[in-house]
């Protein structure tokens, strides 16, 4: 850290001032010592070699030379692994969607989360191409006749009349109301079966 030059000043007997000028100064002369010496041995320190530097340079004109000189190397191994149509540009192409940096990590829920919405969307895909190939297997079930629902119900009734119980008296009013919903009904598709008759 650097440290301001203290500004005494003249005349006063207070506490040294350091203004904003004079760290600005102290910040600039500390600057002025660096010698190109100094920046070399903190890149050295940190890894970074002349040598680095240098391939960087050279590697502007190809920035894929080692990337090709690798598939090479594989080549010369494996050549069914690398064949000859396998160049360092569709090395790079295939690379393209690879996340390197992610600024917020992912977490445990933001991944299941991603994961269910592809599985959804997965299942959409699926039911549009089944919706192009339906094939019905069984017949879909009949509607019951009035008989067959006039039993159903007569054995509901049945069933409430022999235990004395408050959710049993709730169960003989709903069948009732089933009981009348379906006479309704069967008497709406009579008419409609007697007008199409008429007119047919």
């Amino acid at each position: 850290m650097l440290l301001p030059v203290a500004n005494l000043g003249e005349g006063h007997g207070g506490p040294p001032y350091f203004g904003k000028t004079n760290k600005r100064r102290g910040k600039k002369a500390a600057w002025d010592k660096v010698t190109p010496g100094t920046i070399n041995n903190c890149f050295r320190a940190a890894g970074i070699s002349h040598q680095s530097q240098e391939s960087s340079l050279s590697d502007d004109d190809n920035p894929f030379m080692t990337l090709a000189e690798e598939i090479d190397e594989l080549r010369e191994r494996a050549p069914e692994l690398a064949t000859k149509n396998v160049t360092s540009g569709i090395a790079v192409e295939c690379e393209d969607g690879a996340a390197t940096f992610e600024a917020d990590p992912l977490t445990d829920e933001d991944i299941l989360a991603e994961f269910n919405h592809s599985a959804d969307s997965n299942e959409e895909e699926e039911e549009e191409m089944d919706e192009d190939e339906i094939v019905i297997v069984d017949e879909p079930p009949k509607p019951p006749t009035q008989c067959e629902l006039r039993h159903a119900i007569g054995v509901l009734n049945t069933f409430s009349f022999f235990p004395d119980d408050a959710h049993l008296h709730n169960l003989r009013k709903s069948t009732r109301n089933i009981s009348q919903i379906i006479d309704q009904s069967f008497s709406v598709t009579k008419r409609k079966q007697a007008i199409t008759n008429y007119f047919s």
